[in-house]
């Protein structure tokens, strides 16, 4: 047989039994992206939790000034 042709048989082999053989470089590619995805996840909650305590900031401001100035 072919190496080629070894190598898809192998893949196959593979994905049927639900896992796939890889090389290092495509298993660091794939734990690199997703943690990327995790830290975008992060960055988007941090987000979120600053947006929601500015306008409580925000909204607040107005009462605070007249207590400061009165």
């Amino acid at each position: 047989m072919a190496p080629t042709l070894l190598f898809i048989t192998g893949v196959m082999a593979g994905l049927i039994a639900g896992f796939i053989l890889t090389f290092p470089t495509s298993l660091l590619a794939i734990l690199k992206g997703l943690a990327m995805t995790i830290q975008q996840t992060e960055a988007a909650k941090n987000i979120g939790q600053i947006q929601a305590q500015a306008v409580e900031l925000h909204l607040g401001l107005p009462a605070r000034a007249t207590q400061l100035w009165f």
